[in-house]
């Protein structure tokens, strides 16, 4: 239900891109990039609390901000491309 929700709140609101017939492939995009994103966060929160030993909470935020900086371009560049 929560991809649903942000899926639509972006395509619709935050991109204002109304196509209906793509909404297959920038859904399988938006999934795509969910699933990556959660690989890559268990990963960078390996290496910086375990290796480099930086707090949880201070990697988790700088991890969150560099994923939703770096997600809005690729959705407005790339799955919601005008």
């Amino acid at each position: 239900i929560t991809f649903l929700v942000a899926f639509s709140l972006q395509k619709f609101w935050t991109f204002r891109e109304n196509t209906i017939s793509r909404i297959p492939m920038q859904g399988s995009f938006s999934l795509a990039l969910g699933g990556l994103n959660f690989f890559l966060n268990a990963i960078l929160i390996y290496g910086l609390v375990d290796i480099m030993h930086v707090q949880y909470i201070i990697a988790q935020i700088s991890i969150y901000a560099f994923f939703g900086i770096l997600d809005f371009f690729i959705y407005k560049l790339v799955i919601f491309k005008p």
